[in-house]
């Protein structure tokens, strides 16, 4: 599971319930952050 910032969702071409690769790693987006300007290319996950 992994929350993205907006910018990287729209990279990626990515909303919530879709897949995208990470380092070789699958993870379904389970959120978008939108909001936070502090780092816009942020991807939030458990490792």
């Amino acid at each position: 599971m992994v929350v993205l910032h907006q910018d990287v969702a729209d990279y990626f071409n990515v909303g919530v319930g879709d897949l995208v690769r990470v380092l070789s790693q699958s993870f379904t987006v389970i959120g978008v952050d939108g909001y936070s300007s502090l780092n816009r290319t942020a991807a939030y996950m458990s490792l």
